[in-house]
């Protein structure tokens, strides 16, 4: 069966909307560092501040309080979790993403509970489905975290307005039907053995389509407002349609829900007043990802379902976070496209952003909805088809806190797919993401022109086609199309005489040379990042060296720069031409990292660093380029056969200096040095060498104790010295390989390899 669009495989961002309104606020050079945007400690706050924040602050008393959501810096690389097994998947994640805000939100919850004392901080709330916080405090407080350096960004804590309900009078569509939903569960499969959640104004528990399906228990309702924390409720009525056309049954006379026999938990976002608020939507996603607190327990949904979206089409990543945690663990985020058409880019977020997986809506005879919101997302940088797919959502019959109702919007298409894939899992469990939504756009029957297109996507909802498509072997191993990183921008660690750009010009008789290891070039990593300049399928790397090359390097890529994943890492690097194959991931940046040459003082001479993903995406046209008249002899080519685990990388989570008076005039240095695995767990029995210089000579090594930690101490430092510096060289672990480059200091009073310790 043909595939119809390109898998999607999303990193991040977001995804949204719903059947009704819903409002929502939305030459040796070595690199250097960049400089301030704005010069000045108070410009550097502002940009940190969202202004909307601004805005509010400004208008606040001394003693008034206002909340906001603070996002640090420092997130959890989840890319590189990529285990088979649901229950040890699972388990990574959440203990990546825990052990994430447990290393880093320290310093912010002291300060906090400080502010607590003095009457400045109300409350405040910590996540870690994203590393970030919710805080109720004074503008001097929110200005005082905006000035930490570990904090990304503070953003309004915005409130949304529940659903309006859209309720239609006639004979019910034959949505069941219409998806194919019937045969799938001739074939046996009717959701059994799969929990499927959605995040709404609740679900009436009672009711009798639904009651017996509830999974029940301490782990299966979670109200983030607090006003019904033990039973399923639902004032509203739109949470119980959406549920009801996912796993509703008969109890009217006619089938409802698209897979019957599938258990159902909840959250309650909406509170009886009908609006919901950022922090509470956070809470929402961290209690699906995690139902009973217990990582290692397997209660976690198999399909969360959004029907609810922002008041107005646009783009905001408010929630990238948590839907990348959830697609990190095998949930596919389903949500409506938005009630906001015809016209183009229509889509609101969360629904149009990457990590979303959005649904149209389309009547009984395939004719598009006219307020289903069209594309192209307005959340990518490149023009991308919106939404994904489309499934019946005009005059569905479904049920209500009444009874039953027949209701109309992308708030019930949306549901249909949740449901089509909670049949999907019932067939095999362990379905990827990236199989879920390649079988729904492979079976998804083709309307409108030929090909996806920004009113339908790829078609309309066919589930059993989706199954069959799946049983005729899956995804197909990607086509190589051009090299996307032709001419495209890069930066890199040094150079001597010809640049990164050499590297990426396509032309063998250029190559990248970096800075000779004399002199100033110190540097323990050289590496060359290179900028696709939207987020792309990425499978293949090839390297052609020059006659000096890397021993020892890794491949990372990132969708935004700062967080990375490893996709190859090798310590017998043999020059020639490296071809480096990897499952297919999402991804803007692709960087190399080396650590050791076959001539040390050389380092790196790279002719070219090309970058291929799937045909099928959109890639940049070639441009003509040099034709060498000689071309050097590849030697032997490293073809991995496997790409290894990221979990057996450990780098420096932490370091920090302090001092303290000696004797006669002299002064004592102390450096304290945290080492943390890939999921940024403390590390215990690595071995830290360092060394002193800047007033202080010597080296010296520690090991690391059960926290991760171990000390340096420099005594009778020269009084007139007045700092020193303390450099971490290398980190050795017998299970364990050091990525420098990883290196990090949460409270940015170093960058994590070398640090300047002021005389007391």
């Amino acid at each position: 069966m043909e595939q119809k669009q390109r898998i999607s495989q999303r990193m991040i961002i977001i995804a949204v909307i719903l059947s009704g309104l819903l409002t929502l606020l939305s030459g040796a050079v070595q690199a250097s560092a960049p400089g301030n945007i704005i010069s000045g400690e108070e410009s550097a706050k502002i940009n940190k501040i969202a202004p909307e924040v601004q805005q509010v602050l400004s208008s606040l008393q001394a003693d008034e309080i206002t909340t906001v959501i603070v996002r640090l810096k420092a997130q959890a690389n989840l890319l590189a979790i990529t285990d088979r097994n649901r229950r040890i998947r699972i388990e990574k994640v959440i203990n990546a993403l825990q052990n994430m805000a447990n290393a880093t939100q320290n310093r912010i919850e002291a300060l906090l509970r400080s502010r607590a004392a003095e009457g400045k901080v109300d409350q405040f709330e910590s996540f870690w489905v994203f590393n970030g916080l919710a805080v109720t405090a004074t503008a001097d407080v929110i200005a005082e975290l905006a000035a930490l350096p570990e904090v990304d960004t503070i953003t309004p804590n915005t409130t949304i307005q529940a659903p309006a309900p859209q309720t239609a009078g006639g004979t019910p569509e034959p949505n069941l039907a219409k998806v194919n939903a019937p045969a799938m569960w001739s074939l046996g499969f009717r959701g059994q053995g799969i929990v499927v959640a959605n995040m709404d104004t609740g679900v009436n528990v009672t009711h009798p389509d639904l009651a017996a399906q509830w999974r029940g228990g301490s782990n299966s309702w979670f109200d983030p407002n607090g006003q019904h924390p033990t039973t399923p409720i639902d004032f509203d009525g739109h949470g119980t349609w959406t549920m009801g056309t996912m796993v509703g049954r008969d109890a009217g006379g006619s089938a409802i829900g698209v897979a019957p026999e599938a258990q159902w938990i909840a959250v309650k976002i909406f509170n009886d007043q009908g609006s919901a608020t950022v922090a509470g939507i956070h809470a929402g996603y961290q209690w699906l990802l995690d139902p009973d607190g217990n990582p290692a327990t397997d209660d976690t949904p198999h399909v969360v379902n959004n029907s609810w979206t922002y008041s107005s089409p646009g783009c905001n990543t408010e929630f990238q976070l948590d839907l990348t945690a959830l697609r990190a663990v095998g949930i596919v985020p389903v949500f409506a496209a938005g009630n906001f058409g015809s016209g183009s880019s229509t889509g609101a977020s969360p629904s149009n952003n990457p990590a979303a997986f959005a649904v149209g809506a389309t009547d009984n005879s395939d004719i598009i909805y006219a307020g289903s919101s069209r594309g192209p997302s307005d959340c990518w940088e490149a023009e991308t088809i919106f939404p994904e797919m489309v499934a019946p959502g005009v005059n569905i019959r479904t049920s209500d806190p009444s009874g039953y109702a027949n209701v109309t919007g992308t708030s019930l298409a949306a549901p249909h797919v949740a449901g089509g894939l909670a049949l999907l899992l019932s067939s095999d469990p362990n379905l990827t993401v990236t199989e879920q939504e390649w079988a729904m756009l492979d079976g998804a029957k083709d309307l409108g022109p030929s090909g996806p297109d920004n009113d339908f996507g790829s078609g309309r909802l066919d589930i059993l086609a989706a199954y069959q498509s799946l049983q005729s072997g899956g995804p197909p191993t990607p086509s190589i199309g051009p090299n996307l990183a032709l001419n495209k921008s890069v930066t890199v660690s040094s150079f001597q005489s010809q640049d990164g750009n050499m590297a990426v010009d396509g032309d063998l008789t250029t190559y990248w040379q970096t800075a000779k290891a004399v002199g100033k070039n110190t540097l323990p990593s050289e590496w060359i990042n290179v900028d696709l300049g939207s987020n792309i399928s990425v499978t293949q790397v090839v390297l052609k060296w020059d006659a000096n090359f890397a021993t020892n390097y890794t491949i990372q890529i990132s969708y935004d720069n700062e967080s990375w994943a490893n996709v190859f890492s090798t310590t017998t690097g043999d020059g020639g031409n490296d071809l480096i194959t990897f499952t297919p991931v999402l991804a803007r940046y692709v960087r190399l990292i080396s650590t050791a040459w076959s001539s040390s003082s050389q380092r790196n001479w790279l002719r070219e660093f090309e970058i291929y993903g799937d045909a099928s995406d959109p890639a940049p046209t070639p441009t003509p380029t040099n034709t060498p008249t000689s071309t050097p002899t590849p030697m032997s080519t490293a073809t991995p056969t496997s790409t290894p685990d990221n979990q057996n990388t450990m780098h420096v989570g932490d370091l920090d200096g302090s001092s303290s008076p000696g004797k006669r005039d002299r002064w004592d240095a102390i450096v304290v040095v945290t080492v943390h695995d890939a999921n940024a767990t403390p590390l215990a029995n690595a071995t830290v060498n360092g060394s002193w210089s800047n007033g202080a000579s010597g080296s010296d090594s520690c090991n690391t104790d059960t926290s991760g930690q171990c000390s340096f101490t420099k005594n009778s430092i020269r009084g007139n010295v007045a700092n020193v510096i303390f450099e971490v060289d290398s980190v050795t672990h017998s299970n364990y390989n050091y990525l420098p480059s990883a290196n990090q200091d949460p409270d940015g009073d170093s960058d994590g390899t070398t640090i300047s310790i002021p005389k007391p």
